[in-house]
């Protein structure tokens, strides 16, 4: 099993593509539309079973690319209650839309498409809003409906993403995704989706607090945990420059440089801020649906060989 660790650094068609455990039974990386057809025949040869893809659906649709990797391969929409906007915890059994069946019939292989960014996240941050900056955000969607521009989103990202950096954004990810969190962790815990793959748009962010928390479970330090997660940094530094243009485009504003960045630090402060307002990461685990029998199905699934 060391070897499917060590193929996994001849992928060069996927940016951050990396082992996360010895066992060969978990990898990370950053979107797979462009992969080649000679690193598609690797994933092949390392059995991947499952692929958990963190972002929207329209971003899966939307990005470039061939999707080779998806050829032989159905692709559901994990479909969520959002009956309370504040309940974070699991949902279960899962329950999801098929949006891609492959020609070749019926296969076990499957992309989980997770949304980490949806309505359950924006609202709650739209309610920090003060009346004056609401009204102001009313008018620039009023104007953006009639002209096609895009000044709500710039306003938004101005006013309520940029200012608190990288680091905040993961904050409000933890406290406000925390069902869609559990949900991708409980689908790990299940013996027939692994080897498994873990994936957001670059491999960084949505991937990294997921990850962070695996490593986390499996008993990690948080020095290791933030080594591991530094290393996205020099997995995207051929390609810095045109991941800082996308988000700035996404968002329509210049956004932080942290959003481009991978410092050991922001992770260090992430995990810090878990224990402080839950009082452990196992804690934090417990609040959003995954309790300690789940951690321990989850440890022995990607440890056992």
């Amino acid at each position: 099993m060391e070897d499917n660790c060590t193929a996994s650094t001849t992928i060069k068609s996927v940016y951050n593509f990396r082992c996360v455990v010895k066992s060969g039974r978990l990898f990370r990386s950053a979107r797979q539309d462009n992969i080649t057809e000679e690193d598609c025949a690797i994933l092949e040869e390392l059995n991947l079973k499952t692929v958990l893809d963190l972002r929207s659906v329209q971003e899966y649709q939307k990005a470039r690319g061939d999707k080779l990797l998806d050829q032989d391969r159905e692709v559901h929409r994990v479909i969520f209650s959002n009956k309370e906007l504040g309940d974070t915890k699991s949902q279960w059994p899962l329950e999801t839309e098929l949006i891609h069946k492959p020609k070749c019939g019926d296969t076990p292989r499957r992309r989980y498409i997770i949304n980490y960014i949806g309505y359950h996240l924006i609202i709650p941050m739209l309610k920090r809003l003060s009346i004056l900056q609401g009204f102001k955000l009313f008018l620039f969607l009023a104007v953006d409906a009639i002209f096609g521009s895009k000044y709500a989103t710039q306003y938004f990202s101005k006013t309520l993403i940029n200012p608190g950096g990288l680091a905040s954004s993961y904050k409000d990810m933890l406290d406000l995704s925390g069902k869609q969190i559990s949900t991708s962790l409980r689908l790990l815990t299940q013996p027939e989706v692994l080897p498994a793959l873990v994936n957001c748009a670059i491999g960084k962010d949505r991937t990294g607090i997921l990850i962070a928390l695996v490593q986390s479970v499996l008993g990690h330090s948080d020095d290791y945990i933030a080594d591991d997660y530094a290393l996205s940094e020099a997995g995207l530094k051929e390609v810095k420059g045109k991941v800082m243009q996308n988000i700035s485009a996404g968002y329509n504003w210049s956004m932080d440089e942290s959003f481009a960045e991978a410092k050991k630090e922001t992770m260090i402060e992430i995990l810090s801020y878990l224990r402080t307002k839950y009082g452990s990461i196992p804690n934090y685990l417990e609040s959003i649906g995954f309790g300690s029998s789940d951690q321990e199905q989850l440890k022995k699934n990607l440890t056992e060989v």
